[in-house]
């Protein structure tokens, strides 16, 4: 399955946790497995993911987000009415970098603060993404 681009599994009453070996699917863009009964942490291994679009939401997932390559770029309706998950972009974990004494207002100011990085970072891999398929196709 290593051609594999699109993987839409929702709706399909799928339960257990998510395959660590979905991360090893590198040409995988598109991962839909909303509205299932998964459970579980996000394995590590979704960061080496190039993801263009991702929905875990409506599952039983637990756990941080791993914050790192294209998972970090995904908005809260992509991990949403999973109780268990936590980090960027949902509240953050118990423990979290967040001091006891920030306002609201201070909360506010850093989820946004994150939010336009998360944003500018999504851009700039949607075009190196662009880019490369590009040159891809040209060789």
């Amino acid at each position: 399955m290593q051609g594999l681009m699109l993987l839409n599994l929702e709706h399909n009453h799928l339960s257990g946790p998510l395959p660590q070996e979905l991360g090893g699917l590198s040409n995988l863009i598109w991962l839909f497995l909303s509205h299932n009964m998964l459970e579980g942490m996000i394995p590590s291994s979704f960061s080496r993911l190039s993801l263009s679009d991702l929905d875990l939401s409506n599952n039983r997932l637990s756990g941080p987000i791993p914050q790192l390559g294209s998972l970090a770029t995904f908005p809260e309706y992509a991990f949403e009415n999973n109780s268990g998950l936590c980090g960027l972009p949902l509240p953050p974990c118990n423990g979290g970098s967040t001091s006891k004494g920030d306002t609201p207002e201070q909360l506010s100011t850093n989820h946004k603060s994150s939010q336009g990085w998360l944003i500018a970072l999504g851009v700039l891999y949607f075009i190196f993404f662009i880019i490369g398929f590009v040159i891809g196709q040209l060789i």
